[in-house]
């Protein structure tokens, strides 16, 4: 099946092969809004591209964390262990 941008450009061309006596502003219409959609898709593509970046970023840094607080926890028991002496 096309996608919705192929034949908004398709009809637009159907359109322009129409012999009319003055330029068709449907035809321009419909090939104006097959691009706007083809720059909102790819937009959204990005979009969702940086979002995944962004969670792996999260985890990772989620890991990090976890690791430095386990860190602090054991230095602080071994520091506790000192004190108590």
């Amino acid at each position: 099946m096309n996608s919705l941008i192929e034949r908004l450009k398709k009809r637009a061309e159907i359109r322009r092969s129409i012999p009319r006596g003055e330029p068709d502003r449907i035809s321009d219409i419909l090939e104006e809004a097959a691009i706007e959609l083809d720059k909102y898709m790819k937009t959204a593509s990005n979009l969702g591209i940086r979002v995944m970046q962004l969670e792996a970023e999260n985890d990772k840094l989620r890991t990090d964390n976890r690791i430095l607080l386990e860190e602090v926890a054991a230095y602080l028991r071994e520091y506790k262990k000192t004190l108590d002496k």
